[in-house]
């Protein structure tokens, strides 16, 4: 009995001892100060990852660009030999991509596929694409900018040699201080025949948004001799001509008659009509063609509004073209 109530003594001392508090050597304790005055700022810098790729990693090209058909409606007088030189492709293509029409027999309002053609990519500044007659002089183009943060550009050709060109074509780029290639528009002339000693401007628009910062240049892409020496033209003038320059000067009314001065009739008849401001620069363009024939010998009214792009017009020239 006796060794039992020591065991059991023992028992609850060591019980007791489990659980008595750490001696004030364990005890963590920690102590606040208080000072007075407030902490300045300090600014630390967050690092920002990159993330690489891994290596097996693969990137999809982007989409090269691709020819885009376009439609042409038939006028009268008009011959799908005409058509392909008008287009620059070949008369071959232009039946490929047509087997139901018939050159031969194509009626007025039939409409035509023209195939399309890759867009010619601009060339290093002083570079020549396509041999072209050295006598075609193409000035640096004019642009006014719109309210609407489009741009549209002007750039004459002039013919100065002795013989016609026609089909001539042009591009006109906004290039940043590199010379490079920011956009591009490829355009023609408003008449097909460019004769001996005339100039003829091309005009190019540019839709928002532009770029920041650019120049605009042109350049001469290609031109042609004139078939037959332009003999499939007809002889045509301008008569009984009017200009009236609407009071703000940005738009002019033009009226008159193309009279023709040859022994057969013609099928198409196109005016143009340039509207110059005060200091000789292109401002306006526009191009009127005929819904009737012009018969030999005769007169066909014709009349417009031609707009300006810049400043105030203050001339208006008219050209004229005719073929069968």
């Amino acid at each position: 009995m006796r060794k039992l109530i020591a065991v059991l003594g023992l028992a609850a001392c060591l019980l007791s001892a489990c659980a008595a508090p750490l001696p004030p050597a364990f005890v963590p304790s920690a102590t606040l100060t208080l000072r007075s005055g407030s902490l300045p700022p300090y600014q630390t810098r967050t690092s920002t990852i990159t993330p690489t790729p891994p290596d097996s990693a693969t990137f999809t090209p982007l989409p090269t660009a691709t020819p885009t058909p376009r439609s042409h409606v038939v006028k009268a007088g008009e011959d799908m030999s005409g058509i392909a030189l008008r287009y620059r492709i070949k008369l071959s293509e232009l039946k490929t991509a047509n087997p139901s029409v018939i050159p031969n027999a194509m009626k007025i309002g039939i409409v035509l596929i023209i195939p399309g053609t890759e867009i010619v990519p601009a060339a290093p500044a002083g570079a020549s694409q396509t041999p072209t007659p050295a006598a075609i002089l193409l000035e640096n183009p004019h642009c006014y900018p719109d309210p609407q943060g489009g741009l549209t550009c002007f750039a004459v050709a002039r013919n100065q040699q002795a013989s016609a060109v026609e089909n001539l074509t042009a591009a006109i780029r906004l290039v940043d201080g590199q010379g490079k290639t920011l956009s591009s528009q490829q355009v023609t002339t408003e008449l097909n025949l460019l004769g001996p000693g005339t100039s003829q401007p091309v005009m190019a628009y540019f839709p928002p948004p532009l770029p920041a910062d650019f120049q605009a240049v042109s350049q001469l892409v290609s031109v042609l001799p004139a078939s037959e020496g332009g003999k499939r033209y007809l002889g045509v003038q301008v008569e009984n001509q009017q200009v009236n320059i609407l009071l703000d000067g940005l738009s002019a009314e033009v009226s008159g008659e193309a009279h023709s001065l040859a022994s057969q009739a013609a099928g198409l008849v196109w005016v143009a009509a340039v509207a110059y401001d005060s200091s000789g620069s292109v401002v306006g363009l526009r191009r009127w063609e005929s819904s009737g024939s012009l018969p030999a010998g005769g007169s066909l009214p014709f009349g417009f509004n031609v707009y300006s792009a810049g400043g105030a017009i203050v001339k208006v020239d008219l050209q004229v073209e005719s073929r069968p």
